[in-house]
């Protein structure tokens, strides 16, 4: 019997708390037996800062993903969507503020920022254009 397979995405963290939640979700993950229940693909920004969980994980590096917002943007809402186009994904869990557009069965997002709940205007254009945008994305895209 072939296991369903589970991606998780945190392409964005590396470091402080939200990188402490990667980790703390992977070793719930291996307490609990689900890693082998499940195969489970991790999208990380760093391979090394995950070296732990090699013998637990596949791990799949996006090193490029910290360069520019825009360019985790494009990994968000591009890239996922054809990585997982042809795949049996079951559940794709999201673990960096964002709900990436995926072909899979089931979709979990953990929100660390409330910016997606947040109606911009222009103020937040003239003096944060991220939070701007942030906030536009989740809106209409």
């Amino acid at each position: 019997m072939t296991k369903k397979t589970v991606v998780v995405s945190g392409i964005n963290l590396f470091q402080g708390g939200t990188l402490r939640v990667y980790y703390n979700f992977c070793d719930e993950i291996i307490q609990s037996g689900l890693h082998k229940q499940y195969h489970f693909i991790l999208f990380v920004h760093k391979k090394e800062l995950f070296e732990k969980y090699n013998d637990y994980f596949e791990i799949l590096e996006l090193p490029k993903s910290r360069k520019s917002w825009f360019i985790r943007m494009y990994y968000e809402y591009i890239y996922f969507k054809k990585y997982s186009k042809d795949k049996d994904i079951y559940l794709w869990i999201s673990i960096h503020d964002s709900s990436p557009r995926v072909h899979a069965k089931h979709q979990i997002s953990y929100f660390h920022n409330p910016t997606f709940s947040y109606k911009a205007g222009y103020r937040d254009f003239k003096y944060s254009k991220k939070v701007f945008i942030f906030s536009f994305i989740y809106k209409y895209v």
